[in-house]
């Protein structure tokens, strides 16, 4: 067998592992006032986020706000929490029932990120548990005010 026969195989190897690396689902933000997380009607096609690895939760919009997370079981587990907004975020929640926990997802490193114009202010207990990229790139504050 060739070298590059070998590689070519190879590389269709690695090509149907990469969908399960990088499963992930997107929870997208849709509503422009204050609301609960657990509220279907504040997501993007009616469906609330779901807790676990691989959960990506995104906040944007050009309003105010402030996104309560209330699901009773604690943590909220989630592999990325994104920020595009161009308005000002809040997430809020009980100190004592409302944490959200970053994990992996497979081998994709967790992540806090704020892209937008907008400021973030993220007020309910959040909890590392593995190594987390925290980005701020936007030209709003990324700020952690606890309670």
């Amino acid at each position: 067998m060739s070298l590059s026969f070998r590689i070519l195989l190879a590389l269709a190897g690695l090509a149907s592992f990469t969908p399960a690396l990088l499963a992930q689902t997107v929870y997208t933000w849709s509503s422009t006032t204050s609301g609960n997380w657990t509220d279907a009607a504040n997501w993007v096609g009616n469906t609330a986020p779901v807790s676990g690895a691989g959960a990506v939760v995104v906040f944007g919009g050009n309003t105010n706000y402030t996104a309560t997370q209330n699901f009773s079981s604690s943590p909220f587990d989630l592999t990325a929490l994104r920020f595009t907004n161009s308005g000002n975020v809040t997430i809020d929640g009980s100190p004592t029932t409302n944490a959200i926990r970053f994990l992996n997802a497979n081998s994709l490193l967790p992540t806090l990120s704020a892209s937008g114009s907008g400021n973030v202010t993220i007020s309910t207990p959040m909890t590392w548990a593995a190594n987390t990229l925290v980005r701020n790139s936007g030209s709003g504050t990324l700020a952690f005010s606890g309670n």
